[in-house]
C-alpha cells in the first residue's frame, strides 16, 4: 500500500494545477485518482460519519431527481454525480495514509513555482497586451493561461486557501518568511483584481474578512497585504496602468450597475453631484439586469415545482419554453447564483441540504474544541472551512453548481476538509482499508 502511495504523491498535491491545461485534464487526472483509491476505501469506516451518510444522501438525491426529470442528454452527467462524493473520501483517505510517508518539502516549492508562473504570465498579459503564448486581453480581461476561458480570477480565489492549506500541511515556518509571504499575497491579490472578475474580487474580500478572524497566525500579515492592494487597485485605475481598463469594469462598471446608469462615458462629479440631490430617487441594484432576469426566470420555475424542483441542470432546459416572455425572465445554462440554482433544480429539499451544510461549517469554526488542539490543526481547519465557504458562499453571482471544474474544487476542498475535522473532532483518526498490503 505505501508503495502506491509513494508513487502517487504527486498525484493528488498538483491536482489543482491541472485545472491550467483545460477541463479535460483535470478530469483525467480526477477519475486516474479516483480509481486508485476507491479499491482501498473502507466505506464501513466512513459510513459510520453522520457528515458523510447527509452528503450521500444528498447525491443520491440529485441521482433520484435526475432518473424523474430526464432532461435530453443531461441526464448522463447527473447520474454521474456521485463520483464526486468518491472523489472527497479518497483525498481525505490520501491525506491520512500520506502522513505516514516522509514527504519532501519539494513538493510545495514546486507547487508554488507553477502558480506563480501563471501569475508572472498574467502580469506579463496585462503590460504587454499578450501572454507568453500570444493570448489576447479579452473585453478587459486578462486570462494567462487559461486562453479564451475568463476564469482566472476565479481560480485564483478558489486556489488560494488550498496554497495556504498546503504551506501548513508541509510545516512550513511562516514566522520565518513573514516578508515573502507578505509580498506573495500583495502580488496574489493584485493578479486577482487584474483579472477584472469582480466576483472574485468580492470572495477576496470574503477570505480577507474570514482570515482576519480566525487566522490570528497571519492576521497582520493579510491585513497589511490588503492595504497595499486596496492602494495598488486605486492607483492602476486613477493612472489607468497596463493595457486593459481594469478599473473601468471593476470600478465604474460597476457603480453604473449599482446606480442603473447606462452612458458608457462617465463624469464622476456629475454622478456624485446628482446623487447628492437626489438620494430618495437613487435605484440601487446589486446585481446586473442580466442576472436579475436569471434569478426571476429561476424563480418562477421554483414556484410550479416547490418541492423537487425542475431537477439537475434543468433550468436551460425548461427556460426555452418561457425565453421569448420578457416579463418572466433570461434564458441561460444556469441561474449564475447557487442559492437560486439549487431552489429551481433540486427545489425545498435540496436548498435544506444546502444550507444545513453551510451552517454546520459555520458553527463548527466557532467550536471550542477547536482550541484544544496545536495551532498547525487548528490553522488547517480553518483555512479549509474558509476555502469551502469561498466555493459554496450563495449572495453574489456564481457558476453552474454542476458545472464539472467547479464541482471538483468544491469536492475537492470537501475532501480536505473531512480529513482535517477529523483530527479535531473525531476520536479515532487512524483510517483502515479493505486492503493493507
Amino acid at each position: 500500500m505505501n508503495s502506491v502511495l509513494n508513487q502517487n504523491n504527486y498525484f493528488l498535491i498538483f491536482f489543482p494545477l491541472t485545472f491550467i491545461f483545460g477541463i479535460l485534464i483535470a478530469e483525467i487526472f480526477f477519475l486516474l485518482f479516483l480509481l486508485n483509491y476507491l479499491y482501498n476505501l473502507n466505506f464501513k469506516y466512513f459510513f459510520k460519519d453522520k457528515k458523510i451518510i447527509i452528503i450521500f444522501f444528498f447525491a443520491f438525491y440529485i441521482l433520484i431527481s435526475s432518473i424523474i426529470f430526464i432532461h435530453d442528454d443531461l441526464i448522463y452527467s447527473s447520474l454521474i454525480y456521485f463520483r464526486f462524493v468518491f472523489f472527497s473520501l479518497s483525498v481525505c483517505f490520501f491525506f491520512e495514509r500520506i502522513n505516514k510517508i516522509n514527504l519532501s518539502k519539494n513538493y510545495l516549492y514546486m507547487f508554488l513555482a507553477l502558480i506563480i508562473c501563471l501569475i508572472l504570465d498574467s502580469y506579463f498579459q496585462f503590460f504587454n497586451g499578450t501572454n507568453i503564448f500570444g493570448q489576447t486581453i479579452i473585453n478587459h480581461r486578462i486570462s494567462s493561461f487559461f486562453g479564451d476561458e475568463l476564469i482566472l480570477g476565479s481560480y485564483l480565489v478558489r486556489v488560494l486557501p488550498l496554497i495556504i492549506w498546503y504551506i501548513i500541511f508541509f510545516n512550513f515556518d511562516l514566522n520565518l518568511h513573514k516578508n515573502k509571504f507578505l509580498i506573495f499575497l500583495i502580488i496574489y491579490f493584485y493578479c486577482i483584481f487584474l483579472s477584472a472578475e469582480r466576483t472574485s474580487l468580492a470572495l477576496l474580500t470574503l477570505f480577507v474578512f474570514l482570515s482576519i478572524i480566525f487566522m490570528k497566525s497571519i492576521r497582520v500579515i493579510v491585513i497589511k497585504s490588503f492595504i497595499v492592494f486596496i492602494l495598488l487597485m486605486i492607483l492602476t485605475s486613477i493612472f489607468q496602468i497596463g493595457k486593459s481598463d481594469v478599473g473601468n469594469r471593476v470600478f465604474l462598471k460597476t457603480y453604473n450597475q449599482l446606480f442603473s446608469f447606462t452612458e458608457k462615458k462617465i463624469d464622476l462629479s456629475k454622478i456624485i453631484k446628482k446623487n447628492i440631490e437626489n438620494k430618495e430617487n437613487i435605484d440601487v441594484k446589486y446585481f446586473s439586469t442580466e442576472h436579475e432576469g436569471h434569478f426571476e426566470l429561476a424563480l418562477d420555475l421554483f414556484k410550479n415545482n416547490k418541492i423537487f424542483g425542475v431537477g439537475p441542470r434543468g433550468f436551460r432546459y425548461f427556460c426555452r419554453s418561457v425565453n421569448y416572455n420578457p416579463e418572466i425572465g433570461v434564458c441561460s445554462t444556469h441561474p449564475h447564483n447557487y442559492f437560486i440554482q439549487i431552489l429551481s433544480e433540486l427545489g425545498i429539499i435540496g436548498i435544506l441540504f444546502y444550507f444545513i451544510f453551510l451552517i454546520f461549517i459555520s458553527l463548527k469554526l466557532l467550536s471550542k474544541k477547536i482550541n484544544n488542539h496545536s495551532l498547525v490543526v487548528k490553522n488547517q481547519f480553518y483555512i479549509i472551512s474558509i476555502g469551502l465557504i469561498l466555493n459554496l458562499f450563495p449572495f453574489i453571482p456564481s457558476g453552474n453548481f454542476f458545472n464539472n471544474w467547479l464541482s471538483l474544487m468544491i469536492y475537492f476542498n470537501l475532501g480536505l476538509y473531512l480529513y482535517t475535522y477529523k483530527k479535531i473532532f473525531d476520536n479515532d483518526n487512524n483510517f483502515t482499508t479493505s486492503n493493507n498490503n
